[in-house]
């Protein structure tokens, strides 16, 4: 199944306009992102180790609550 590349130029992702000038230094100078992350742009085995990341955490946050309501 092959994949259609997505365009790079479209609208769909704005960034953030800075609010005060804190906040533009930050953008500026310390490397803050200014626009969310697109993960459809991310390569595939990146995105898959996103997702796996992702899925530790729910899943070990899961597996906490529900030892603690069997303690309980």
């Amino acid at each position: 199944m092959k994949q259609e590349p997505k365009k790079t130029d479209a609208p769909s992702v704005q960034e953030t306009e800075p609010f005060n000038s804190v906040t533009d230094h930050y953008q500026k100078f310390m490397g803050v992102p200014n626009k969310p992350i697109d993960l459809d742009s991310m390569p595939r085995p990146l995105r898959w180790f996103g997702y796996l990341i992702f899925g530790v955490v729910m899943l070990g946050g899961l597996f906490f609550i529900v030892s603690f309501l069997l303690k309980w």
